[in-house]
């Protein structure tokens, strides 16, 4: 129940501080590398993990935002 709930309560391109963290730990990995990482795998393949996945431009927003 406390899942539908979240999706009910969470509008497009809204992330949580952990989702923000989760994407931003792939930056970190090997071969992977801000922009055409989040563009290429993130937004491509790992939408379904992160329901309020936003354009590249708002995701470094919410990354200016938390610093």
């Amino acid at each position: 129940m406390l899942e539908s709930s979240l999706k009910l309560h969470r509008q497009r391109g809204e992330l949580c501080l952990s989702e923000v963290m989760a994407i931003v730990v792939g930056f970190h990995l090997p071969g992977c590398r801000t922009k055409d990482y989040y563009l290429n795998q993130v937004l491509r393949n790992e939408r379904s993990y992160f329901p309020g996945l936003a354009s590249y431009n708002r995701f470094e927003e919410v990354i200016s935002s938390t610093k």
